[in-house]
């Protein structure tokens, strides 16, 4: 199992990977990513739903990294039975969701714990009271939160 150094970095390296502007793929690239067809993309461009990198005025239309996912996430509040306006407000609501739960966990970790039995990521979180503090337990693509006694007294 990764040691917590090893959980820090590559956390660090799926941010910046998920925040880097300077990783693009085209047009062709995204339809293929997201299986959304380009007609629909350039209409979705046209709405400013998604923002490609290159000027409006260049033909070919490359996207940022991270585009990937917004246009998945709009796909699927479509396949859903959403209106294309419903499936961006529900996009928005959950980006802005999103952010705000992972910035709140990255702010309040404590600190990281591999179980060598079960290969559990155990995530201290925090202080909850004087005797108790806050656990994320990762572990089978699992999460969990618990509440556990901290030795302070």
């Amino acid at each position: 199992m990764p040691s917590k150094k090893a959980f820090m970095d590559w956390s660090a390296l799926i941010k910046d990977i998920s925040e880097s502007s300077n990783i693009t793929l085209g047009m062709t690239d995204l339809v293929n990513a997201t299986g959304v067809p380009a007609s629909q993309l350039r209409y979705w461009i046209q709405k400013k739903y998604i923002i490609p990198v290159s000027a409006e005025t260049d033909k070919r239309k490359t996207f940022k990294y991270n585009t990937i996912f917004r246009v998945r996430a709009i796909k699927y509040f479509l396949d859903a039975g959403f209106k294309l306006s419903g499936a961006i407000e529900n996009v928005d609501a959950f980006r802005d969701l999103d952010v705000q739960i992972q910035r709140a966990i990255v702010t309040h970790i404590q600190a990281i714990n591999v179980d060598d039995e079960t290969g559990a990521i155990n995530i201290a979180l925090g202080g909850i009271g004087s005797q108790q503090e806050l656990i994320l337990t990762l572990q089978d693509g699992n999460s969990v939160f618990t509440v556990r006694k901290t030795d302070i007294k």
